[in-house]
């Protein structure tokens, strides 16, 4: 399944755009809910699996409170967004750690990095390492 994704244009969440989008848009710009909804809308939006992971914890650390359990709330985002759920392959798991360039060191930022370089899928993100470490040309991003 994972091949079938390469060269198609798609665009990748961060972990944040994700939350952003469907609990409190206001905090995208212009460009990136358009990104975003352009993506819906052509069914290429892709998730990496590590974002579910990243949710849990949040929500675990109570830096996030969504109104519903965390599998039930990806259950149904997935559906309402027609999201693809890019996995942690082998190739992206190996890819996460050799990411060219000087990238940052936390894991979930690198295999969501690492699944955007490898599926060839822009990244929506904020995070400014990762918009830093594109700035290399390593990585094709959207800022929002």
């Amino acid at each position: 399944m994972q091949h079938q994704m390469k060269n198609e244009s798609g665009l990748l969440l961060d972990t944040h755009a994700l939350i952003w989008f469907v609990e409190g848009r206001e905090k995208l710009n212009a460009a990136g809910l358009q990104a975003i909804e352009s993506a819906i809308k052509e069914r290429t939006l892709y998730l990496c699996a590590i974002s579910f992971w990243e949710v849990a914890m949040l929500v675990q650390r109570q830096r996030i409170i969504l109104n519903e359990p965390v599998l039930p709330w990806f259950k149904k985002v997935i559906k309402i967004l027609s999201l693809r759920v890019v996995e942690i392959s082998p190739e992206v798991a190996i890819e996460s750690i050799a990411l060219p360039g000087e990238s940052q060191g936390d894991p979930a930022d690198r295999m969501i990095m690492a699944a955007a370089r490898l599926y060839e899928l822009k990244l929506a993100t904020r995070d400014t390492k990762i918009l830093k470490y594109a700035r290399g040309n390593y990585l094709q991003i959207i800022e929002i």
